[in-house]
């Protein structure tokens, strides 16, 4: 299976350690990466990613983060294209199935981000998935739906009701902002 996938294993000790450093670099760079994401620093991180995939080809992981580091800057278009890309050669992968079902979302390709989170989890917290997006948008009125359908597949679901206790607190914020300001 080896000669198939073209993966040579390493020879020796010398190439041993070599391979073993270059996993490692790789595996650095692409965490460096990660983390500029996080600070919003999307094209450093790209071409970290991009550094990492150099040294490491063929990582379904990374891959993964680029596709949520176009997701992260708003590029949905982009995110849904790289995510499509990897769920159709790699389906087991949960966290692209996530992701893409995030950027479907904020496309407003509901129906289809929903299937998408459902590949990824249980169908009660595909809803939950899907109310985290629509309340992040401010559509407290279908991500309450959501929260509400996740608790009637899964009563007691711990994310859903915290969910609908924001939503709850933040109507209640909005009437008393509404009537401070009379």
């Amino acid at each position: 299976q080896l000669r198939r996938t073209k993966i040579r294993p390493p020879h020796g000790p010398a190439d041993e350690a070599h391979f073993f450093r270059k996993a490692r670099k790789s595996r650095s760079i692409h965490h460096l990466a990660v983390v500029h994401d996080r600070l919003g620093e999307y094209k450093a991180a790209r071409d970290l990613y991009a550094r990492a995939k150099a040294l490491k080809p063929g990582t379904t992981e990374i891959d993964v983060d680029v596709a949520f580091s176009h997701y992260l800057s708003g590029e949905y278009d982009e995110s849904i294209r790289l995510g499509r890309t990897i769920v159709e050669s790699h389906p087991e992968q949960a966290r692209a199935w996530n992701n893409l079902g995030l950027a479907l979302a904020q496309k407003g390709s509901l129906d289809e981000a929903r299937e998408a989170f459902r590949r990824a989890s249980s169908p009660s917290q595909a809803e939950c998935n899907l109310a985290f997006v629509l309340l992040s948008k401010g559509d407290f009125e279908s991500a309450g739906e959501c929260y509400r359908k996740a608790m009637e597949l899964e009563p007691g679901m711990a994310a859903a009701r915290a969910g609908l206790d924001k939503i709850r607190d933040s109507k209640a914020r909005e009437v008393m902002s509404a009537q401070a300001n009379q």
